[in-house]
């Protein structure tokens, strides 16, 4: 029970900062700042649930750390598309 309210709490955060991004992106702001906070965002999402593998009792943040990390990797796809090299 508690792996599907993390999961809920994962897609959730995931998905709010997804469009947080597209928020940024929309109303032209620092595309590599924005870009930062998409990498960062990811990278949490990947300390989550190495936390989750190395530490026995933190299993369930694995439920949480996995829709987090697609949902920044999404974004950090997203930011990528728009900025100009």
């Amino acid at each position: 029970m508690v792996e599907f309210f993390l999961t809920i709490i994962g897609l959730f955060i995931g998905i709010a900062f997804f469009l947080y991004i597209g928020r940024r992106l929309q109303n032209r702001m620092n595309k590599r700042m924005t870009m930062g906070i998409a990498i960062s965002y990811f990278t949490a999402g990947i300390v989550c649930m190495l936390l989750s593998f190395f530490i026995p009792s933190l299993f369930p943040l694995l439920f949480c750390g996995f829709p987090v990390a697609v949902c920044g990797i999404l974004s950090v796809v997203h930011v990528h598309m728009t900025i100009d090299f």
